[in-house]
This record gives C-alpha cells, structure tokens and sequence, in this order.
C-alpha cells in the first residue's frame, strides 16, 4: 500500500480519535487533504475494523470502533 494513503490513515484515525466523531468533510478541510485520498484512506481504515462511516446526506459521519 502507498505510504502516503498510510500515513493519510493514521492522521485521520488521530484526528477522528480526539474529536470522537468527526464528518468527512470536516476531516477534509482540517487535515487539507484531497477528496481521493480522504476516501482511501477511510477505506483502509474501515477495512481494519478501526472506524465506522454511516451516511448522512451527502456526507459521511466517521467515528472510532
């Protein structure tokens, strides 16, 4: 895996960890990170069973497992 989409991960995992729960678009404009690898890096991290993404509207609420 591309270290940036990892490194990506782990500063999103962070992120969402000390606001508890946090929209990706939230994420997005804190981080200052492209959409692209915003949504890898949220798929990486939903397939290590490490967040939970449910929908909301047109957005996405992230939170820790």
């Amino acid at each position: 895996m591309n270290d940036n989409i990892k490194d990506t991960a782990a500063q999103v995992l962070a992120f969402v960890q000390s606001n508890k729960s946090a929209t990706a678009w939230q994420i997005k404009t804190a981080l200052r990170i492209k959409s692209s690898l915003l949504y890898l890096s949220l798929g990486v991290l939903v397939g290590e069973g490490k967040i939970k993404l449910e929908e909301n509207g047109t957005d996405y609420t992230v939170a820790t497992l």
